[in-house]
Formats: structure tokens, sequence, C-alpha cells
């Protein structure tokens, strides 16, 4: 089991040395970026739906942009760097969700936008991808590798992040309807993954 000691130690930020190229940047810059990502998006939707348009649109122009560079960032810091054994930390797992989170949120961007669907609809399929490999990875993580960590000291905010991808899916699969033909299976499936959600909350 892991205690509290070693989480911090685990837990806490690495920065690029100086050996790597400028491209290379900590893992908690690219995520936290990512939840930046997010947290605008949030924002400029509801900016867009109480009026203020100039507003949204100023912010959805500023997570085009900053999207596919963190995008970018990721897929740089995946080769030749132990990114990819994170996804293998229970500690450090929950993080990649906000890859998840802030490719829902600028695919509904996209979608209320109207203009280009097709885009919306890429987006709702990377994200049910994103989800279900790193959800699932995440509880494999959690139940059958050796050496799991102590539920006292690893349960913290990151945990949420499940609950917060999941939700971000759910209104994704919503809001699809606006630009693909209703179907009775698209509000029933993002109920599903709403109630999963609720479930998946720690307490």
């Amino acid at each position: 089991m892991i205690t509290a000691s070693q989480r911090t130690e685990r837990t806490r930020p690495r920065v690029a040395g100086s050996g790597h190229p400028w491209y290379r940047v900590a893992p908690e810059v690219i995520f936290g970026g990512f939840a930046f990502v997010m947290a605008t998006g949030i924002v400029s939707v509801a900016t867009e739906l109480v009026g203020f348009g100039p507003i949204s649109s100023a912010l959805f122009g500023l997570n085009l942009i900053a999207y596919p560079v963190l995008c970018l960032l990721l897929a740089a810091a995946l080769f030749g760097d132990p990114l990819l054994a994170e996804l293998r930390d229970c500690l450090a797992n929950p993080r990649y969700l906000t890859l998840v989170a802030a490719t829902c949120v600028l695919g509904n961007e996209i979608a209320l936008t109207g203009v280009h669907p097709e885009l919306a609809a890429s987006s709702w399929v990377a994200a049910v991808v994103l989800w279900l490999g790193l959800v699932y990875t995440f509880f494999a993580v959690m139940t059958v590798k050796p050496g799991k960590v102590d539920l006292a000291a690893g349960i913290d905010g990151t945990w949420l992040l499940l609950v917060v991808a999941t939700e971000a899916l759910c209104i994704l699969t919503t809001v699809r309807t606006t630009f693909s033909r209703p179907r009775v299976w698209q509000p029933s499936r993002a109920s599903a993954c709403f109630c999963l959600a609720a479930c998946s909350m720690p307490c």
C-alpha cells in the first residue's frame, strides 16, 4: 500500500531538466492547460446562453488556439518521457481525465455555433474513446495493480475528475441531437452516463 508520505513524494511537481527540448513541458502544465480549456469553455457557453456573444466568441477563439497547442505538447511528452507510465500510477492517473473534459466542452462550444457539425461529432467520438480508455485504465489500476494506494491517502480532489469527465460526455451526447438526426437512444445514453457519474462520485 502507498502511504501518505509516499504520496507526497510521488505527486511532487516534476520540472523538465535542462537536457529536455524546449517543447517538453512538465505534465502539470499540460493537464492544467486542459483544465483551463474546460473552465474557459464552460464560461464561453454560459456567456453565449445569457446573450454576451462577443465575450463568448473571444473565449471560444482562445480555446481553439489553446486546445491544439496542448494536444501537441501532450504528444511530444508521450515520446521519450515516463508520462505513459503515469497511466499505471493510481495517484497520477486521474488528471488525464482533464483531456476528456476539455474535449467535451470544446465539442459543446463547436456544436452551439451550428457551423461545423462534423467537428462536433468528431469531438464526441474522440471523447468517447478517451473516456473508455482512461476510465477503465483508472479502475483497473485501482483494483488489480500491486502496491495499490491507501484510500485514506489516495482519495483527493482529482478523483472528482471521474465525475466531471463523465458529466461532460453526458452533456455533449445530449447536445449531439442538435446537429444530427434525433434518435431516442442519444438522450437515453446521456442519462445513463449521468447516473454513472453520480454513482462514481467519491463520498
